[in-house]
């Protein structure tokens, strides 16, 4: 498999604990975050998305 030159992005959400958790990962950083709504939590999600050209 070959690598590509770009960083290594992903985002994803789970509802763990009763929360809707979004992590936001790029390369070694990783960034959670908890909304109370999965509605919240997808909206953030969407943005994150973008912003990181994933869509």
């Amino acid at each position: 498999m070959q690598k590509s030159n770009g960083p290594e992005k992903a985002v994803t959400v789970v509802q763990q604990s009763g929360k809707w958790v979004v992590t936001v990962r790029i390369d070694d950083s990783t960034m959670h975050s908890a909304f109370a709504s999965e509605d919240e939590a997808r909206k953030y999600e969407a943005y994150h998305r973008d912003r990181l050209g994933l869509r």
